[in-house]
């Protein structure tokens, strides 16, 4: 069974079973895995973000340019309408 012995000066000192030990390697071993892990899912969800500003920034520049297409036709028939009224 582990014990754990506390200094006067702040510290702590372990004592472990080998068998304890390799158990504790292996839990930080797992841990560390799992961290990383969480790490790649976070700045896979990051990126994903980001693609998706781009796209919106996109796709708002593409709607509008369309506008002022809209705005500019818009202008052209009112034209020629008048053109056709004289």
């Amino acid at each position: 069974m582990a014990r754990v012995t506390h200094f006067a000066g702040g510290g702590y000192q372990v004592t472990v079973t080998s068998a304890e030990f390799a158990l504790v390697r292996k839990a930080l071993g797992e841990a560390r895995r799992l961290c990383r892990f969480g790490i790649e899912i976070l700045d896979g969800a990051d990126e994903a973000t980001q693609a998706e500003t781009a796209k919106t920034s996109r796709l708002r520049q593409e709607i509008e340019a369309l506008a002022m297409r809209e705005a500019s036709l818009r202008s052209l028939q009112k034209t020629m309408a008048e053109i056709d009224n004289r």
